[in-house]
């Protein structure tokens, strides 16, 4: 599917090309001022700004790069097993980075 046949009202994701995302409202494009045809038309050509750019590019600007505590503190880490490394994820890790070993208390009997 092109980018221009997109159903009105879809949401191209400006750096990885023409898939199709649920619309959301984003208050950068949604403003009092702005009424929704002037909004997704906005929206569609910073979409066509984007897909103009080089592949590398679109793959550079693309991420963001989040340091993650412990993980990129350190050196290398090996570890003699899995049981050892998910241990030692679960001890040394900030529950939020999801390394943490899942509980009982929601598993299926």
């Amino acid at each position: 599917m092109g980018y221009d046949e997109l159903p009105q009202g879809s949401r191209c994701y400006p750096l990885c090309g023409c898939e199709d995302f649920a619309r959301t409202e984003l208050s950068a494009y949604d403003s009092d001022t702005m009424n929704q045809e002037e909004s997704d038309n906005e929206w569609r050509d910073q979409c066509r700004r984007q897909l103009e750019r080089p592949t590398l590019d679109r793959i550079k600007y693309g991420f963001a790069w989040v340091h993650k505590p412990v993980l990129d503190d350190g050196g290398s880490r090996a570890f003699d097993s899995m049981v050892n490394y998910r241990q030692w994820c679960h001890e040394k890790l900030p529950p939020y980075l999801g390394y943490r070993l899942a509980s009982t208390d929601h598993a299926c009997e």
